[in-house]
């Protein structure tokens, strides 16, 4: 609920004294999470489906952070790789 992916069937959820529903924009750009199983769109490069979903978040990135955030865990020249080849990292 916290990050509208499911909504409350009773009450609000607010975050940073705001109501979610009314300002998810705004408050989606200032928290990050991980979600259990995350998961990727198998048949997209690893910089697409970042793009994506930096557009579902509402706090959208340029290529080149996309590429940067990549370069910053390891995966510098695997941008446009498809997530589900595996790497063997040194």
């Amino acid at each position: 609920m916290m990050l509208g992916l499911i909504f409350p069937t009773k009450g609000e959820v607010n975050i940073f004294g705001l109501p979610f529903n009314r300002n998810p924009s705004q408050i989606l750009k200032q928290i990050g999470a991980i979600i259990e199983k995350p998961d990727f769109y198998n048949y997209l490069p690893a910089d697409k489906n970042l793009k994506l979903f930096s557009q579902i978040s509402g706090n959208v990135k340029d290529i080149k952070q996309i590429h940067a955030m990549l370069d910053f865990v390891g995966l510098q020249g695997r941008y446009h790789h498809k997530v589900k080849k595996r790497i063997r990292m040194e």
